[in-house]
Parts: structure tokens; sequence; C-alpha cells
């Protein structure tokens, strides 16, 4: 995501350490209906969107607050209070950071504040998982990553690092599938240009993934709001209207990229 301020630098990050679990806004339980549930975090720009966004619509709307630089197993409880939060059809939403999509299998997405987890995918470094890590990129004679580390890597602390990292990935994946969300949707900057990345973790995590291909905005306005649109919609048109500071952005089939059934 990107603010007009800084458009081309990430968001502001602190150094503040989360010390106690995630909080739930809106819910003490797990509704009897499907909800739309945002997973976000403190920065005053997502906090401030994600709280008029509730506020629009409080019977069908909820929150889970992510702390700054979180640990991976608050990171996993927090995903598992929003997927409970939202139950059965609901919807899933990731406004915790960037993400990124440079070809169809070369891409990105967090899914915590701080870079503490995010995706990758093809050659992408720097990241908590390899969303290909089971998959044979090298051709007829090669190994997928995983492959690589059982045949030749096995026992080394890096191998034995990406194995338990790919778990948890897997196990998100369960959480979210056994929780029965409908469609998850990552507020991140032009995702939806990485298809294959995408349609990847729709496949593993057993959902329809929804991703936008252009830079997601972050956007002050003078009431004290935070406006929600994509890089280069001029102020009152396409996505940078009002509504955008508590709505999500429309998604179209130009602006961006859905996989998963449906």
């Amino acid at each position: 995501m990107a603010n007009p301020a800084t458009p081309t630098t990430p968001l502001r990050n602190t150094n503040a350490v989360l010390t106690q679990a995630p909080v739930i806004q809106g819910a003490k339980a797990i509704p009897s209906v499907a909800s739309d549930v945002v997973i976000f975090f403190q920065d005053g720009y997502a906090d401030i969107w994600t709280d008029r966004f509730i506020k629009a619509q409080p019977g069908r709307r909820k929150s889970v607050l992510m702390g700054r630089n979180p640990t991976t197993n608050q990171i996993v409880s927090a995903i598992d209070s929003a997927a409970r939060l939202a139950g059965q059809d609901g919807i899933l939403i990731f406004n915790v950071g960037h993400g990124a999509g440079v070809s169809p299998t070369v891409g990105s997405a967090d899914i915590a504040p701080d870079k503490k987890m995010r995706l990758g995918g093809q050659g992408v470094t720097d990241v908590f998982v390899n969303v290909f890590y089971d998959v044979n990129l090298a051709g007829p004679n090669g190994f997928s990553d995983m492959d690589n580390d059982i045949r030749f890597n096995a026992g080394s602390p890096a191998a034995k690092q990406r194995m338990a990292n790919w778990q948890v990935y897997k196990n998100i994946g369960t959480i979210i599938r056994n929780a029965g969300v409908r469609r998850v949707i990552f507020l991140t900057c032009n995702l939806g240009n990485a298809t294959d990345f995408v349609k990847k973790i729709a496949s593993d995590w057993n959902t329809v993934i929804e991703a936008y291909r252009k830079r997601m905005v972050l956007d002050p306005q003078k009431n004290g709001n935070i406006r929600m649109h994509l890089e280069g919609d001029a102020p009152g048109t396409g996505t940078n209207i009002p509504d955008n500071e508590h709505e999500i952005p429309l998604a179209t089939e130009s602006n961006s990229y859905r996989a998963g059934l449906p």
C-alpha cells in the first residue's frame, strides 16, 4: 500500500513490540452469519480506514488487530481468530502491509505487518515462505525446492527452517478452509499481476483470492478519513471517491485478478 506523502516508500514501520494477544474488535464470539473481517495494524492509515469500514456496517463487518513485530504464533492466532469470525461463506481481508506483482510467478504478499510473514513467489528473496516450494519449476530433470531439501539438505538448519515455515503456511490454509472462508482479499499493491502466484495461494488455501493490479493508495482527507483507492485515479473518478473512505475499492476485471473456486 502507499500514501501520497511517500508514494515510493513502504508504509511506516515502528519498533513497537506486540505484548498481548490479538484484539478482536466488533464481536466477542463467532457470529451465526458470515462476516467480512479485516486483519489490520496501527500505522495511522490502515487502522483509520478499517475503523470507518467497520462502522459503516457494524452488523456485518468485524476486525482483528495484529500488533507490530508479531511472532509467528501471534500471526497464526490472529488469522485463526479472523477466520473464525468470518465463518462459513465469510470474507477475510488482509490490510497489513505490502504486495507486488512483477510477472505471473513473481510476486509477494504480506499477511502480517513489518514483513514478519511475507509470502513470496519464484525467485523472490527475503520472504517467510516461497509458495512454489513444493513445485518443480526447474524442468523435467529438476526438483522442487522441497524435494531438494529432502534429498540433499536434510538436517541443515536452513532446510529445517524452510520446511517449518512451509508447514505454518499450510496450517494457515487449513485454518481458512476449516472456517469455510469464501474469499480472501489482499489490500496490497499490484499483487494481481502475479496471476500464477495468486492461483497457487488459492489452491493451497482452497478459497478464492482477490488482488488488485495497481498500487493501492491510502490517501489522507481533510475530514480526517483515509481514502483507499488505486493509483492513477484522479479525485472523484474511478476508485478515488468518498465512498472508499469506508468501502473497499470496487474490484473489476480490468483492475484486479481473482483465482480459486467461485
